[in-house]
């Protein structure tokens, strides 16, 4: 036994004096899932980007599992997670110490999220005020607030709390979508690149999309608070190679190729046709968009706070959190 740990003692010192020293100094877990507006955060550039910064993420997909999401942030198994504004509220409303704080706004949905029905069935939103009406969606995902805010803006007083329908996964969305007939009285609320997916069916149109709402179906990149204290700069740097990654695909033919291949390596269906439409349907948060959302320079911008408290107006008319109740109740979430 003296032999054999003076001989690994030996390789084991021949090792370190013959291997070379890492480039990265952190290496951290991002949560998210497979919406197309989160294609730089998994593109070459930005791990590029990172690398440069001597960081290395890896992309942790839940398929869009929200609660699973807040849990990992809240435990350390993730450092940082891409959160729809609304979803962070519903996460987070009943905690007075939020586990993960917004360090950016990654995008807004200006009609990358949609409710879809079929023509015959559903010629436009009035024809949506039945009790029998099923809205079939992610629950307390971007689709629920987009459904919340349909209801309550186009006056549909027939709707009630089961005409939410529930599934796991953008995914058992499509297969209730697909198991349906044209004279289904189910209506389909989801997001990119599921949206264009069901579109190539020409009997299904969308009634109402994101772009009808600014303001409200916005993405944000959420660090953990506990990460952030100990680590600032660390926290500037992945900002920095984030946004410098996001500038190397302001050009829309960049952005075209990026979703292309974004959606080849999540196993996505997507022709250049609907990756042409997403790029209309999502307007990424540059650097400068940023500083006017979090009040750091002028512009005619929304600040975040304000973001917050417009999204949280409609969760709470919806019942699905409760009113907050002090003045800052927003600042303690960016």
């Amino acid at each position: 036994q003296q032999q054999e740990q003076a001989t690994k003692q030996q390789s084991d010192q021949t090792l370190a004096a013959t291997s070379g020293t890492s480039r990265y100094r952190y290496e951290l877990n991002l949560g998210l899932d497979n919406f197309s507006g989160y294609a730089v955060l998994r593109s070459e550039e930005f791990r590029k980007q990172l690398a440069d910064r001597g960081i290395r993420i890896n992309n942790v997909d839940d398929g869009a599992n929200y609660t699973q999401r807040a849990a990992e942030l809240e435990n350390g198994k993730l450092q940082l997670a891409a959160f729809p504004a609304d979803a962070l509220l519903k996460q987070f409303s009943g905690k007075e110490y939020p586990a993960g704080t917004i360090v950016g706004i990654i995008d807004e949905t200006r009609g990358a999220d949609a409710m879809l029905a079929y023509k015959t069935k559903f010629p436009d939103v009035d024809k949506l005020n039945r009790p029998e009406v099923r809205f079939v969606l992610v629950g307390d995902s971007p689709s629920e607030t987009l459904a919340r805010v349909v209801m309550q803006d186009f006056g549909l007083d027939q709707s009630s709390a089961t005409s939410i329908q529930n599934v796991a996964s953008p995914e058992a969305v499509l297969t209730k979508y697909r198991a349906a007939t044209p004279q289904t009285d189910e209506v389909y609320v989801t997001w990119e690149p599921y949206v264009s997916q069901m579109l190539a069916n020409d009997q299904l149109h969308v009634l109402v999309d994101s772009s009808r709402f600014t303001g409200y179906i916005v993405d944000t990149l959420v660090v953990s608070r506990d990460f952030l204290l100990k680590n600032g700069p660390a926290v500037e740097s992945i900002l920095e190679a984030y946004f410098t990654a996001l500038y190397n695909f302001r050009e829309e033919e960049a952005m075209i190729k990026l979703l292309l291949q974004d959606a080849k390596e999540t196993k996505q269906e997507l022709t250049e046709a609907q990756a042409k439409r997403l790029v209309q349907g999502i307007q990424w948060k540059n650097t400068q968009e940023n500083l006017a959302h979090f009040g750091k320079r002028a512009g005619a911008l929304v600040h975040i706070e304000d973001i917050l408290g417009r999204i949280s107006n409609v969760l709470v008319k919806a019942g699905t959190i409760d009113e907050p109740n002090n003045a800052n109740r927003f600042t303690k979430y960016f």
